[in-house]
């Protein structure tokens, strides 16, 4: 057993996660926008059906390298597209929710617009020194 460095451990993980970057990038530009087009169309069941393919992959690698030869290079492959789905998925939601957050700002927009041509000359000069700011 090794003894545990979080200095290493920092620099370990730095080093995987840039390869991890690398591969996605290159993929991406490989197969293009498969994972978001996949969820815009089918939902995130589909990153599921992903993620599951290559799990079942991830453990049949595994029970064969018992058995017979298999690299550990096709395992960490394996490992890191499963990282590689997680974080598209991830990313993929945190672009649904800004969507949520844009569409919100639009709407409540509208809302103070309506009100201020509704509103009297006095309560427009009232609302108009008001500066609103929504963070989200």
């Amino acid at each position: 057993m090794t003894n545990y460095n979080t200095q290493r451990f920092a620099i370990e993980v730095e080093i995987i996660t840039t390869k991890l970057v690398e591969t996605l990038k290159s993929k991406n530009a490989d197969y293009g926008n498969n994972v978001d087009k996949n969820i815009d169309e089918w939902g995130l069941s589909s990153l599921a059906i992903r993620l599951d393919d290559k799990l079942s992959r991830f453990k049949n690698l595994i029970k064969e390298s018992k058995t017979r030869q298999v690299s550990d290079e096709a395992i960490e492959d394996t490992l890191l597209d499963l990282a590689g789905y997680a974080i598209l998925g991830y990313r993929k939601m945190q672009e649904m929710n800004h969507k949520v957050v844009d569409k919100i700002d639009k709407e409540v927009a509208t809302v103070i617009e309506k009100a201020l041509k509704e509103a009297t000359t006095q309560d427009k000069r009232t609302l108009g020194s008001t500066t609103f700011t929504f963070n989200c």
